[in-house]
């Protein structure tokens, strides 16, 4: 009989004691090992620059899913830069674009981000749009443009047989653009031309007061 009292006494001890323990759910991306280590021992085994989110090491000056902080998510057609969800873009109007009669044309779209002023570095990559009427060649994206680089191209190479005016749609700032149009080896006919920054959106026409400019 006291054995009997004894085995259900313990018993009982025993179903209070696993009811006290608090169990811990693995998330998505979580491994039981990561659940066990500190976030200091985490963050002794990213790399420099990088920072643990959950079990991931993530860079949150450039990470548009963890943005300045982990599980920060910049909104779609944004990026993150210097940690912070960013919509900048620079809009450049090239007006005249031919690989036609014998002519090409050169196009240059320069990342001037980088200088000695301290402006914030910035990159990324330009899409193309060329119009000439009423079927226009699809759009191309560019790689991706560095601080302090330039991307070149010819229209015979990007566009063939091409005649008309291009947009390219940068989604970083201070990108500036030229083109130079000549015959085939520049022998006897060049132009050159630096591309309009636009204002987007555009005002419509009655809103004019004074044409669109270079810009800045």
């Amino acid at each position: 009989m006291k054995k009997r009292i004894f085995f259900a006494l313990m018993g009982m001890a025993f179903l209070v004691a696993i009811s006290a323990v608090t169990y811990h759910r693995v998330g998505a991306g979580e491994t039981p090992q990561a659940m066990q280590e500190s976030p200091q021992t985490l963050q002794k085994k990213c790399a420099s620059g990088l920072t643990p989110c959950g079990s991931l090491c993530k860079n949150l000056q450039t990470d548009p899913e963890n943005c300045g902080a982990c599980g920060n998510v910049c909104a779609a057609g944004t990026t993150c830069a210097k940690g912070a969800c960013s919509n900048h873009q620079t809009m450049l109007l090239f007006s005249f674009v031919t690989n036609q009669a014998g002519f090409d044309t050169g196009i240059t779209i320069s990342n001037t981000s980088k200088d000695p002023f301290g402006t914030p570095e910035e990159s990324g990559t330009c899409t193309l749009y060329f119009y000439e009427g009423a079927t226009n060649p699809a759009p191309v994206t560019t790689p991706s443009v560095a601080a302090g680089t330039t991307y070149a191209t010819l229209a015979s190479v990007t566009v063939p047989g091409f005649q008309g005016y291009m947009i390219a749609d940068c989604n970083f700032r201070n990108a500036h653009g030229w083109a130079f149009v000549s015959d085939l080896g520049a022998r006897t006919l060049a132009a050159s031309v630096q591309a309009l920054v636009l204002t987007v959106p555009r005002p419509p026409s009655a809103a004019l007061d004074q044409p669109e400019a270079l810009g800045q």
